[in-house]
């Protein structure tokens, strides 16, 4: 799974005509700003998962924020809930600081103005935190925990060995790192805000 291409193919693939429709920008300038903030938001949030505990408090974050519903309604995240959420879940994995630094970097390489780039940030924030809270919440992943739970599938989790959390337990968040690690050298300014992350902690 590609997090930009779930994002892009999400309802009906009309999510760039309606970020185009609400903030005003050409197809072009929708396709160079997802490319670029896409990215970056990934790389914080591996930044993030990296750390000690990290992976517990996404799965928090995650559980509070709700995300799934703003990948399948945009609309709802243009609205002050969508936008506050967003904003919350900048906060926490990047800071204040670092939003402004990937603000200013986003502009640069889109040419869009800085408080454009303010207004879209948190949107298509709660996209990709979307995209990790559908993995999370997965039935996929449900039928993989109660197989790995029955007697049988913790007697193959002990000869196997992978896929297990703690007491063989299925680690309903191992799909999310998954996802997370096979994002790599995706481009856009994800490799200059590196060190940004880590916020969830402070």
């Amino acid at each position: 799974m590609n997090i930009l291409d779930t994002i892009m193919n999400s309802q009906g693939g009309q999510v760039a005509s309606k970020l185009a429709g609400q903030f005003g920008l050409n197809p072009q300038q929708v396709e160079q700003t997802l490319q670029s903030v896409v990215p970056t938001l990934i790389s914080g949030v591996k930044n993030t998962v990296s750390q000690p505990g990290g992976l517990q408090k996404l799965h928090e974050v995650l559980q509070s924020g709700n995300y799934q519903q703003y990948l399948g309604n945009i609309s709802a995240a243009f609205s002050a809930q969508g936008i506050a959420s967003g904003q919350q879940a900048l906060a926490q994995v990047f800071g204040g600081d670092a939003v402004s630094q990937i603000t200013s970097k986003v502009s640069a390489t889109t040419g869009l103005a800085a408080d454009k780039i303010n207004q879209i940030l948190p949107v298509i924030t709660t996209q990709v935190m979307g995209v990790l809270n559908k993995v999370e919440q997965s039935p996929v992943g449900d039928l993989v925990e109660s197989a790995m739970n029955s007697s049988l599938g913790k007697m193959a989790t002990g000869f196997l060995g992978s896929g297990a959390g703690s007491g063989g337990a299925f680690d309903p968040l191992a799909a999310v790192k998954s996802l997370l690690d096979a994002h790599t050298g995706d481009g856009g300014i994800a490799d200059e805000v590196k060190g940004l992350a880590g916020k969830f902690f402070k």
